[in-house]
């Protein structure tokens, strides 16, 4: 408070995590840096993301150049041994015509699943009971992987990270 730091919702950083003051650096649950999923600067108060932007903030620091790629907003939760993962976008307004929602619900195995699309690119999925390729939409959201030639595909119970391996930027990373 009272500093030249340039404050939104959190403070300010590039995708070096440095603020608006020459060598000064944040990052963790007051950092606002680059969500995928919105295209925007957000604060993603969440541990793994505090872990990635503090790496790239202290390699910066160190004068090893790092840039970050930006956080996806995320969570996971059980309700009464009902599995939930949510990634990106969970909603979007009814009358934003440049999202597509794809959705199954099967009630009596205790499954839904919907997937947020735009220009080709998954930007946000729920997945309540059958949680098994969360790791792998959370990659397709990252890397921003266009899944418009198979999204017929991706609430199919046999999808997985086979689907998207070749499409991957950076086959030795593992975010599953």
């Amino acid at each position: 408070k009272g500093s030249e730091i340039k404050i939104n919702e959190g403070i300010a950083v590039d995708s070096a995590m440095r603020t608006s003051i020459p060598n000064i650096y944040a990052a963790g649950d007051v950092s606002e840096s680059y969500d995928v999923s919105l295209g925007r600067n957000a604060v993603n108060a969440l541990w793994p993301v505090a872990v990635e932007g503090g790496r790239a903030a202290g390699a910066n620091m160190a004068g090893i150049a790092v840039s970050y790629d930006g956080s996806v907003g995320m969570n996971s939760i059980e309700f009464f041994g009902l599995p939930v993962v949510s990634l990106g976008l969970y909603k979007v307004k009814e009358q934003d015509g440049s999202f597509e929602e794809l959705k199954i619900c099967d009630t009596r195995e205790n499954i839904y699943k919907k997937v947020i699309l735009k220009d080709g690119l998954m930007v946000g999925a729920v997945l309540v009971g059958n949680i098994n390729n969360s790791g792998v939409f959370l990659r397709a959201i990252r890397e921003k992987i266009d899944i418009s030639s198979f999204k017929d595909r991706l609430l199919d119970n046999n999808f997985g990270y086979p689907d998207i391996m070749d499409l991957v930027k950076d086959k030795e990373k593992l975010y599953v």
